[in-house]
Parts: C-alpha cells; structure tokens; sequence
C-alpha cells in the first residue's frame, strides 16, 4: 500500500510541480482553423509545411506572380492560453533560422507578425511583437528583427522595444531572449547573448498568455539566391532549454526558477 501511495504522490508531484513538468505550448491549429481566423484575407493562408513541437518550418520557393502574396502560420488550435506567474521576472526565448543576406529584386519575407500576447491585468491586452523585414523597402538594404512591447491594439500602444540586425554565426541560428518583470512591467531583452536590459514599458501586465508564429513571402521570383534555404522560428519555454543568463529569480512562464 504504500509503495502505491508513493507512487500516486510521485505522478502527482510530476503533474503539478513547476519545478519538473515541462514548460510547453501546443501550435496544432489545422489548416482549416487557420483559415477561419481570416475569413476576409486577400492573401493565401497556409499552416506552416513543417512543424515539430514549438518549431515551425519552411523551404522558400519561388512565387514570382506580384499578385499573390503566401502567409504561413503556427497558431493554437484550442484556445489554450498559460496562467502566468503574477509577481518576480519571467522569460522565454526564440530560435530563428533566417538568411544572412538582403534578398535581391522586389521580393520580400516577413513576420506578420511572431506574437506572443495575453489579457492584461486590467483588461486590456498586452503584446510583444517580433517582426523580421528582409527586403520590405528595396533602398535600405533591410534584414532585421525588430521587437515591440504593445499595451492595446492601437499604434499609440507602443511600449518601446529594440530592433536588432540578423548577424552570420556559425550555426546559422539568431536566439531572442525576452524577460518580463510583472512587478515594474518593464520588459527587457537578449539577442544572441547581449543582454539589452529593459527596453519598454507595458501599461499592463500579462494574466495569461497565447503564442502565434507567422511568415509573408512575396514575390520571390525564380533563380533568386533565396530559393531553397529553410526559415524556421521555433519558441522555447521550458527553464531546461533557456540559454541565456536573466535577473536572479527569473522563473519560466511556467513558474519554474530557472
């Protein structure tokens, strides 16, 4: 009997202790939900061809026709948002697999954009936005993320943020960290190690959370040195993968210090 209550209380712990359960979100929307969800796009909208866990993939091919415009996307398809920590630092970070170079001519890739958003506190919604612009403004040799912390859905939102250029690394990989303090609602970020300290201000802080990954391609004509390479972003949450180094105390949206 007690080797069985032992065992109970062990399954329990591994289901309800922060400290071991895994720290996850599910992108498994389907085609179909994807679609649903922009019923009056003029763009064709597509599950992304590629995803595995928290990573979603792609192999850029040509779309030459101007007319047309493909959006990829990796979304929850059950509503389910993550209860977050209400008070200390927490974190989460992205993994992206992007060209190293501005694509040539008049085609395009963005992030539509990467999203992870919530309810605020008081009601009101709260976002931190991650837009990748390669080639949106042929003269300005353009291949960058940028990050933005948003209070509500107007532009006079803006909390502040932080643009960072894509740099060539051994493993082709750029890594985002970003930290939320719930107790000042400041938000800071790190980029491929740096850590840029607090670079914007909510007027809210998250209750709960909702990820959404999302990728335009325009206009890539063929024999473009873009066609072929892969563009991933995948999301990591759980303290076991996070790789940067944040605030003493900073927990995983899970609750896990990590």
């Amino acid at each position: 009997m007690r080797k069985i209550l032992s065992i109970t209380t062990l399954f329990t712990a591994i289901i309800f202790n922060p400290a071991l359960a895994q720290c996850s979100f599910s992108f498994n929307a389907t085609e179909a939900q994807i679609q649903q969800s922009y019923p009056n796009s003029s763009s064709t909208n597509l599950k992304f061809p590629s995803i595995n866990g928290m990573k979603a993939s792609y192999t850029v091919a040509a779309n030459p026709d101007m007319g047309t415009k493909l959006n990829y996307y990796a979304k929850n398809g059950d509503g389910y948002t993550i209860p977050l920590p209400q008070t200390g630092i927490i974190a989460y970070e992205y993994q992206f697999k992007l060209p190293s170079f501005t694509i040539s001519g008049e085609g395009n890739i963005v992030f539509l954009p990467t999203i992870g958003r919530g309810e605020g506190q008081d009601q009101s919604p709260f976002a931190i936005l991650i837009t990748y612009i390669n080639n949106w403004d042929p003269g300005k040799n353009q291949n960058m993320l940028i990050a933005a912390v948003y209070n509500n859905t107007t532009s006079q939102g803006n909390g502040g943020g932080k643009s960072f250029d894509v740099n060539i690394l051994p493993k082709g990989y750029q890594r985002l960290g970003i930290y939320i303090n719930q107790d000042t609602k400041q938000v800071g970020m790190i980029f491929n190690g740096i850590n840029y300290g607090y670079v914007g201000t909510a007027s809210t802080k998250p209750v709960n959370y909702y990820f959404e990954m999302n990728l335009g391609q325009y206009a890539i004509p063929v024999g473009n040195s873009i066609i072929g390479q892969e563009i991933s972003q995948e999301l990591i949450l759980d303290r076991s993968q996070l790789q940067f180094t944040y605030p003493a105390g900073t927990k995983d949206l899970c609750g896990a210090v990590l």
